[in-house]
């Protein structure tokens, strides 16, 4: 954790009350340590297996043991980070099209304008309104980067380092699912605002998206602005997503759309 604190920390300064895209020096870290080479063993979900152990006891129990370890801040191995974050489609609290964006550009000018008078008032506000984010998405980087920053002003070290952590294990398992330079590397999501919180953590301004269809897959296929990093197009892997919203009985991975 103290290796990815040490990327992190810097953003506090360096993040503006716009949820454009910036360039800055964090966010280009990031990049080179997640897309350097053997930076993360890349493999795609085991969705099938993920599935079978969620329907039993002991697989449920295990699940909520990892997502309160998550809650509290541990640092998870990369097995259970993707566990957690891969078996959040099997679980009742799933709902992957929560419109988290108000509610973000409503902390951010909260966080990011100080109003001497009323900043007491201005952070707590802030903070319910990241804590109805988490809420439903306990997963979403930005909401979790914002608290982060909500916690350093008010010198919480520990609410830093525990918003630290559950980024940490965020990015871990997503970023082990693929690079999303192509389709066979497809960036696994398993809600929509994921998309945008991994171009924010990573600099890439967007241009236009579309999805589409791909063997038995669905994508999201983003193409970018020009970038420092070169790269033209990202590849998003939505097919839980797809599934959830064609499917009011099950998400088993076999089953029919």
């Amino acid at each position: 954790m103290k290796h990815f604190l040490s990327y992190l920390m810097p953003a506090i300064l360096l993040f503006s009350a716009c949820r454009s895209i910036p360039e800055d020096p964090m966010q280009r870290r990031l990049f080179k340590h997640y897309y350097g080479k053997g930076t993360l063993p890349i493999a795609e979900p085991e969705y099938d297996s993920i599935w079978t152990l969620l329907q039993t006891d002991s697989g449920i129990i295990l699940y909520e043991e990892l997502f309160l370890d998550y809650l509290y801040g541990d640092t998870l191995s990369l097995k259970d980070a993707r566990l957690l974050y891969f078996g959040y489609p099997y679980t009742a609290r799933y709902l992957p099209v929560y419109p988290a964006e108000p509610y973000l550009d409503s902390a951010i000018s909260l966080i990011f304008q100080p109003d001497s008078t009323n900043r007491q008032w201005q952070l707590a506000t802030a903070s319910s309104l990241l804590d109805s984010i988490l809420f439903v998405d306990p997963f979403n980087l930005e909401a979790l980067f914002l608290y982060m920053t909500l916690c350093d002003e008010l010198n919480d070290s520990i609410c830093v380092e525990i918003s630290i952590a559950r980024m940490s294990n965020v990015i871990n398992a997503i970023m082990s699912s693929g690079t999303g330079r192509k389709p066979t590397l497809a960036i696994d999501i398993v809600a929509l605002p994921h998309i945008d919180n991994t171009l924010f953590f990573f600099a890439l301004p967007e241009k236009k998206r579309t999805t589409k269809q791909w063997k038995d897959r669905q994508l999201v296929k983003v193409k970018l602005k020009p970038n420092t990093a070169r790269i033209k197009k990202m590849y998003y892997d939505i097919t839980p997503i797809d599934k959830w919203l064609n499917s009011s009985d099950s998400l088993e991975p076999n089953s029919s759309q």
